[in-house]
């Protein structure tokens, strides 16, 4: 949220690559540690929502500075937790996947069952103290941000008249927060990024070792890429022989990145409308230098405690990644593992329009997992969807339960004769979620296996079958790069 603020008032930032904006030799002039005796004004910011609240105006007054019209929708704003999260797996041990509920703010758009969370993480404590420590600054040192700095980097905006210092005072916020927020210290960085932290190192050798590995594109991979070395390492092997500001850091660093989930809750007949969940698995390996990684954002969402607040809004969907308008019509839906969300949020639109009264029109869920009795997520619910029909058939594949490993697109073709009975009527949809690389292709084969199976159609009809499913609206995915 605060790069964000840079790009709305035109300022520098580092691309998702680490790379360099053209102004960025001001970018590092743009977070700096408070001068005790310039007396500047403005309460120090230290909290999450305080400071979201605060950018919010930032960004209306930069807009209005600037002349330029923001979209709010776009904001992120700041989210409460509302629930301590809950774990869905049986054997937390083996894999863990924790169920999120949060409570958007007051005044933000409706969301649909199909859309997007979008939230920003936080560095871990742990690696904040030691940036912290390396860059030799305490929790609560007061970091001057200067908007007007970060205006000027772009060379388009010039402040030749003065204006735009009165409408964009500096903020201050602590360097603990700078940290928390700004800089990705899990990323590994690049070789510019390396280049420019060698310049700032005093000790001889060490600048001449990360000299090397800026310069030379073997080892760097060799030493850097493929064990996976943070930023934070980095730093820390630098510790004690390195002059680096807080802003220097914050402009060679990769800035942290949103994360998205898929919301796995309807507000249609909700108790609380503004009521959100995500299913959100946690990830967690050992680096090749021998660091636990935990992942940011499944590990901030799954250990904040009730009342806690995360950056962040929903994000809806251009396409048709929701239930049919018309209740009448079919759907089958694909999602093994964390890959159910959007589907439980289906079936809670679904359930509501029973409520109501309403006749619904056929519904299977595929769902996948390990095993039966370690990750099989949300089968009580899942249950109760059965039994109240809002779900018509329940497959469950258990790629690790016996001799042989079954799959959602197994199951598929297993079942085709259900499968094309509902692909027959031209209302009918197919909504896959998950895994992009290996499981959506696989899983789109199968569907093409069945129109041949159970339609008599050669390879090439079946394929332009889905595609124009594709096209029409009635094939839709929700998937990621694993």
């Amino acid at each position: 949220w605060l790069v964000g603020l840079l790009r709305a008032v035109g300022g520098a930032v580092v691309d998702g690559d680490g790379e360099e904006d053209p102004a960025d030799a001001d970018a590092a002039l743009e977070f700096v540690v408070e001068d005790p005796a310039a007396k500047v004004k403005g309460p120090l910011l230290s909290g999450v929502k305080e400071t979201v609240d605060a950018l919010g105006v930032g960004k209306e007054e930069a807009a209005k500075a600037l002349g330029v019209t923001r979209d709010a929708e776009r904001d992120l704003r700041s989210i409460e937790i509302a629930a301590e999260s809950r774990e869905l797996c049986q054997k937390a041990d083996n894999r863990s996947v924790r169920h999120v509920t949060l409570r958007l703010p007051e005044g933000a758009s409706k969301y649909r069952a199909g859309d997007h969370l979008e939230v920003l993480p936080n560095n871990d404590p742990g690696l904040v103290a030691t940036a912290l420590s390396v860059l030799e600054l305490e929790e609560a040192t007061p970091v001057v941000w200067d908007r007007i700095k970060a205006t000027r980097s772009n060379r388009s905006v010039r402040d030749t008249d003065g204006s735009l210092r009165g409408a964009l005072p500096v903020m201050r916020i602590t360097a603990k927060l700078v940290l928390e927020w700004i800089p990705d210290l899990t990323a590994v960085p690049n070789r510019k990024s390396i280049g420019r932290l060698a310049r700032a190192v005093k000790d001889e050798s060490i600048r001449e070792r990360l000299q090397s590995l800026s310069t030379d594109q073997d080892k760097y991979k060799q030493e850097v890429v493929t064990p996976s070395v943070s930023l934070a390492e980095l730093l820390q092997s630098c510790a004690g022989k390195l002059s680096l500001s807080i802003g220097e850091l914050c402009a060679l660093a990769k800035p942290l990145a949103p994360r998205y989930y898929s919301v796995s809750s309807s507000p249609e007949g909700a108790a609380d409308p503004r009521l959100v969940t995500v299913s959100v698995g946690q990830v967690e390996f050992q680096t090749g230098t021998g660091r636990t990684h935990h992942g940011l954002a499944s590990t901030m969402l799954g250990s904040l405690s009730a009342g806690s607040c995360v950056p962040g809004c929903v994000r809806q969907l251009t396409g048709n990644f929701h239930v049919p308008d018309d209740p009448l019509a079919p759907m089958i839906m694909v999602g093994p593992g964390t890959g159910i969300a959007p589907m439980m949020g289906f079936l809670q639109e679904r359930q509501s329009r029973l409520k109501k009264g309403q006749k619904l029109g056929h519904a299977i869920l595929f769902f996948g997992c390990r095993k039966c009795n370690e990750d099989y997520i949300y089968r009580d619910e899942l249950a109760a969807f059965l039994e109240s029909g809002a779900l018509t058939e329940l497959h469950v594949a258990f790629s690790r339960e016996g001799p042989q490993k079954v799959y959602v697109q197994d199951l598929i073709f297993e079942h085709r004769a259900s499968c094309w009975r509902l692909l027959q009527q031209h209302s009918a949809a197919i909504f896959v979620c998950g895994d992009a690389r290996a499981m959506a292709p696989d899983v789109r084969r199968a569907f093409q296996r069945v129109a041949q199976e159970c339609g008599g159609k050669s390879e090439a009809k079946a394929a332009s079958m889905l595609g124009a499913m594709v096209e029409n609206g009635r094939y839709l995915e929700d998937v990621w790069a694993s």
